[in-house]
């Protein structure tokens, strides 16, 4: 067996390259030239997807924007914690609301002032749920 010579090593990879990237150009000629029944069901395939996407944009209680509320349902929320010295500093909640539902995250000292926050954020008119997503501060600053 003679040794391979570098030249004769980039020459084979080449070859190889060359076959690998024409059986790649074959198999996407295959996959394009699709015969009239399954172009047929790929289209009704996409009017499915198309028509059931149009289905749940149009059941969605806000829009894309959000509802108009979420706003004034955010500020009070963040008025009502303000007002509660027991949520002040070091303890770090901020608040997000997404279509009427209201998202509470940060750290807090202890487990009633977690629940404290979730309870203020539930008064708040307009607001039909509360996520909280407060974790608890092991103290460790």
């Amino acid at each position: 067996m003679q040794p391979i010579t570098r030249f004769q090593a980039r020459t084979e990879g080449r070859r190889r390259k060359a076959g690998a990237i024409e059986m790649y150009v074959q198999a996407k000629a295959k996959l394009t030239t699709l015969s009239p029944p399954a172009c047929g069901l790929r289209r009704l395939l996409a009017a499915v997807v198309l028509v059931t996407l149009m289905g749940c944009a149009s059941l969605a209680p806000c829009g894309i924007k959000g509802c108009p509320d979420d706003r004034r349902i955010t500020a009070e929320v963040r008025d009502k914690l303000v007002e509660h010295d027991e949520l002040g500093a070091p303890n770090v909640v901020t608040v997000q609301t997404v279509n009427r539902v209201v998202y509470l995250r940060g750290l807090v000292g202890t487990p009633y002032q977690k629940r404290l926050a979730q309870y203020l954020a539930g008064q708040a008119p307009g607001a039909t749920s509360v996520v909280n997503l407060i974790g608890l501060d092991n103290g460790s600053r």
